[in-house]
């Protein structure tokens, strides 16, 4: 993953994300964005996810992927305490929350699909 798909991150401002579902055995992650701005439902799917940091639901700003230095700095002795590095094929997903906040999901993939 080198970067969104652009339908996901067009008129993405103040769009409500919502979790619909994690699976750790398949390490598959699923959100579904509602967009305000152009009246669109769409499915967020990151892949092979090796880490999640994010809250139930919430109003965002925008995504982006993101190098390793978007982490907080006590990121690995706090989160992956065996690892000192992310794997060669992980990319960061920078979530950014409506009122400042960040967000991360460490995964090999995303797809997007709109539903509605």
């Amino acid at each position: 993953m080198t970067e969104m798909p652009y339908s996901l991150i067009d008129s993405l401002s103040d769009a409500k994300m919502e979790l619909l579902s994690w699976q750790p055995k398949n390490n598959l992650l699923r959100l579904r964005v509602t967009k305000e701005i152009v009246r669109e439902v769409g499915i967020i799917q990151f892949t092979q996810v090796g880490y999640i940091e994010i809250v139930p639901r919430l109003t965002i700003e925008g995504l982006q992927v993101g190098p390793e230095s978007d982490l907080p700095d006590d990121f690995f002795s706090r989160c992956a305490p065996s690892d000192t590095a992310l794997g060669s094929n992980e990319t960061v997903c920078v979530i950014h929350g409506s009122w400042g906040e960040k967000y991360f999901v460490i995964a090999e993939d995303i797809e997007y699909e709109t539903v509605g």
